[in-house]
């Protein structure tokens, strides 16, 4: 999986953000590297939510042939920072991976992994 730099920073922003307050009152803490190598895995796949934006038609969002309607993100106004680009700024994300895990049994367990991570995601 490829994501540029700035793409993973504003990522672990969100994540940590919204994680770590949590965590640093529970016996799951993390470090930084380790959330990282965790986040970013080779085999996991993102999902990046970011504020609309116009588009020909005069409506947020993004144009794409047999999609559903499309619904505006009407959150607070666009700050400056990591993962922006044309299409607004990245406000959210679900990252997911499938997995096995070992189990007792003599076969190991097939599992799904997935994050989902946000800041002031307004309406929808």
């Amino acid at each position: 999986m490829f994501l540029p730099g700035d793409i993973k920073d504003r990522i672990y922003e969100l994540f940590n953000d919204n994680m770590a307050p949590l965590s640093h009152t529970s016996s799951l803490d993390y470090t930084e590297s380790s959330k990282r190598e965790e986040l970013f895995d080779e085999t996991g796949r993102f999902i990046l939510l970011r504020r609309g934006h116009s588009t020909e038609s005069g409506e947020g969002g993004v144009d794409m042939p047999g999609a559903l309607p499309s619904t505006t993100f009407t959150g607070q106004g666009a700050g400056e920072g990591p993962g922006e680009s044309e299409s607004g700024e990245m406000v959210g994300y679900v990252s997911f991976r499938f997995d096995t895990e070992e189990t007792l049994g003599s076969r190991d367990a097939e599992v799904i992994y997935w994050y989902v991570s946000g800041s002031a995601l307004g309406s929808w």
